[in-house]
């Protein structure tokens, strides 16, 4: 009995003893295994900010990449509504003839400078973001159409004389001299009558003179005011020649020259001027070739001019009628352009070689001692 007891006591020993290594080596597993766990975490989380990094970059690039398709979206929008303005204020102006028609010729641009492709507005209505409040207020486009309405005019009248003097030259291309100056004496009943001459000559060279130096300095105006409103004015005549403005310009010392050489020093010399004729230009070109170069860009000017602005001068002389059919739509005075350019190279044509004949012309001058006094 005593045996078997102790065989039991050491058989219990031997079991606790055996626990307690079991005890020591889950302990040391589950040391081990945290240690290792613990590495591996930070082997694994390092690469775990790395991809979060690559998803966020993404997100940015698909965000840029939805922000520009957007901005493309409203730059096309913007355009089309533009073309769409645009189509529109066509169709108003070739609904328009007569005046209106001049009036939507003669327009007012404002461009927004800051803005790609920026806001327009035309001259006859329209407020762009306040601006053409501030710089068109004063000149009004009113004002510039307006003195355009009286330009207008006085060119009929000196459009009227313009074609009278412009008739010898072009007959002395068929007929010499002589019948030049037979077409110059029978224009000459017309506009030297005293009164005519002038109201319908001088009166409508400096009207039309005037007015033009006051629409420039409107333009001049409305360009300093727009330069300080970030905006850029530009003023379109449609219908009118390449230059027409410049062409005008340097028209008026020109014409001035002229009539001071031709009409206001033999009145003032000889007490009148009815013997100065086209045997007066030959007389000068024989004295000095150069002298005629004046006569020659006032005959190829002045043709010009008169063929760019005539037609839009008819048309504001014509009654306010829109059942008018003599009017000329905007469209067709753009469109004829071209043609009238060429009609204006071929009437200078013409006349040119009616001044070579004039000044090549052979033998002696009859009036050359009364000449001599005008040099």
């Amino acid at each position: 009995m005593a045996i078997s007891g102790e065989t039991r006591e050491g058989a219990g020993e031997g079991d606790d003893s055996d626990t307690a290594t079991r005890a020591r080596n889950s302990v040391s597993s589950l040391l081990s295994s945290s240690s290792s766990s613990s590495s591996l975490f930070e082997i694994i989380q390092p690469h775990n900010n790395d991809i979060d990094n690559i998803q966020k970059s993404a997100e940015n690039v698909k965000d840029e990449q939805s922000n520009e398709e957007l901005y493309h979206q409203d730059n096309q929008q913007q355009q089309q509504q533009q073309q769409q303005q645009q189509q529109e204020q066509e169709q108003e102006l070739q609904s328009l003839t007569g005046s209106e028609a001049y009036y939507k010729a003669t327009t007012v641009t404002i461009t927004d400078s800051e803005s790609v492709g920026g806001n327009t507005g035309v001259g006859g209505g329209g407020v762009i973001g306040g601006v053409r409040k501030s710089v068109y207020s004063f000149p009004s486009v009113g004002l510039y159409q307006g003195l355009g309405r009286v330009q207008a005019y006085s060119a009929l009248m000196f459009g009227a004389f313009g074609i009278i003097h412009l008739v010898p030259p072009v007959l002395a291309s068929v007929g010499g001299v002589e019948l030049a100056n037979k077409a110059l004496i029978w224009g000459r009943v017309y506009y030297q009558t005293y009164g005519i001459e002038q109201v319908f000559v001088y009166g409508s060279l400096a009207l039309h003179v005037g007015t033009g130096f006051c629409k420039a300095l409107v333009r001049f105006i409305w360009k300093a005011k727009a330069y300080y409103a970030s905006t850029t004015p530009v003023i379109t005549d449609e219908g009118l020649f390449p230059y027409h403005r410049l062409v005008g310009w340097c028209l008026t010392p020109i014409v001035l020259g002229h009539a001071n050489s031709m009409r206001a020093v033999p009145v003032d010399v000889l007490g009148d001027s009815a013997m100065i004729d086209y045997s007066f230009v030959t007389f000068l070109y024989r004295m000095k070739k150069s002298s005629t170069i004046p006569y020659v860009l006032l005959v190829g000017f002045l043709a010009y001019h008169m063929m760019s602005g005539g037609p839009i001068a008819f048309n504001m002389a014509l009654p306010k009628k829109s059942n008018n059919s003599s009017r000329i739509k905007v469209q067709d005075l753009i469109k004829s352009r071209k043609t009238r350019v060429v009609v204006a190279g071929v009437v200078s044509t013409i006349a040119l070689v009616g001044v070579y004949r004039i000044v090549a012309m052979e033998g002696s001058i009859p009036m050359s001692r009364i000449y001599r006094l005008l040099m």
